[in-house]
Order: C-alpha cells, then sequence, then structure tokens
C-alpha cells in the first residue's frame, strides 16, 4: 500500500450510522416508515420536507447513542495497522455545543485500543483544507471527496445510498482490503490525481 502522511476518518456515514438513529426519532414523530435505503440525498431530500430540518430529530443523547457500522472496528483496527497517523473528521455545525463533546466520548468508547481518540478528532466544514496531498480521505459526501481530490489528496468514498456518483467509491470490505494490501494495484489504479 501507498505510504500515507495521515489517513483521516470521516465519522457520519463511515464509522458512525447517523442515518439509522435519525430516521428512527423521524419515524417515531411523524409516523412514517424511510429506512436507511431511503437516505438517497444527503440532506435527506425526499424525507424531510423543505420547511423542517434534520436537526430537530436530534436529541439530547443523539451522538451518544449512534451505532458504529458492522465493518466499523475492522476499518479502523486496518488503518491503525498501516503505522500511520489517524485522526477523524466532523462536521457539527457553528455551535457543535454537546454533540462536540458527545462525539469525542463516543470515539474513546468506540476505540479503546486508540489512546485518546477522541482528542483526534477534527470539527471542520472545509475537510480539503486539512487534508492535503500525500493523505488519504475516507468520506461519504461528495462535497468533500470533490474537494479533497481538488487538494492533492487521495480520497476514497465509501459507498453509501447518498453517493452513487462520488469518485472511487467503494464498498467497506474493498476499501478494507486495500488499506490491509489485499489488492496490490492500490497505489496504481484507484486515484485519478495521482
Amino acid at each position: 500500500m501507498k505510504k500515507y502522511k495521515r489517513i483521516f476518518l470521516d465519522v457520519d456515514g463511515v464509522l458512525a450510522d447517523f442515518v439509522t438513529r435519525l430516521l428512527k426519532n423521524y419515524n417515531m414523530t411523524n409516523d412514517t416508515d424511510f429506512k436507511y435505503e431511503d437516505a438517497t440525498d444527503w440532506n435527506f431530500k425526499g424525507i424531510i420536507s423543505d420547511n423542517d430540518s434534520y436537526k430537530n430529530y436530534i436529541d439530547a443523547k443523539f451522538w451518544l447513542m449512534l451505532e458504529p457500522f458492522p465493518w466499523t472496528e475492522e476499518l479502523v483496527k486496518t488503518a491503525v495497522s498501516t503505522g500511520t497517523q489517524i485522526a477523524f473528521l466532523t462536521y457539527l455545525g457553528r455551535e457543535p455545543g454537546l454533540g462536540w463533546q458527545q462525539r469525542k466520548e463516543w470515539l474513546d468508547k468506540t476505540f479503546p485500543y486508540i489512546k485518546d481518540a477522541g482528542d483526534k478528532l477534527i470539527n471542520t466544514r472545509s475537510k480539503n483544507l486539512v487534508v492535503t496531498k500525500g493523505d488519504l480521505l475516507i468520506d461519504d459526501s461528495e462535497f468533500n471527496v470533490t474537494a479533497a481530490l481538488k487538494s492533492g489528496a487521495d480520497v476514497i468514498t465509501l459507498a453509501q445510498p447518498w453517493n452513487l456518483g462520488c469518485p472511487n467509491r467503494m464498498a467497506p470490505q474493498e476499501i478494507i482490503d486495500k488499506l490491509s494490501n489485499k489488492n496490490n494495484d492500490f497505489q496504481l489504479n484507484l486515484f485519478d490525481n495521482e
């Protein structure tokens, strides 16, 4: 595998299942039955009306109650095993408040094998200002992926229902295999910006 300066892992949609918890709260409030695969738009268009906001369905313990995806532990342990510096990226808005502390606690609880995992959390809307040439970003947002590619970073888009058109889109196990060097063409065929 290509040696990176740093590997940045997005939290929501890559490591933490934000959508299932949000839809559970939304469905209970609105007597609907939306499912994970119904979230085909990053901003929940077609589910949450333009007069509403997903933020209305984030309760006091929301961030602590997020479940890791089934692949989360293997993905993070594989990234750690590369010996590369690991950091977590998220965007909790301009006033992260309680969500910031809960997110740090979630990281510490979910990844006890990473010393002070919560202290490796960076809150930024502009991930491309943090992720630069020589870095790898694993994200689920088309906006973040496109911006990071333009900054010269290598990017993998973790496949989700809302990012069908994103570049370098891969299933979780495919990413794990690439990071663990099970596929020797990792650096030759993956990225458009090399």
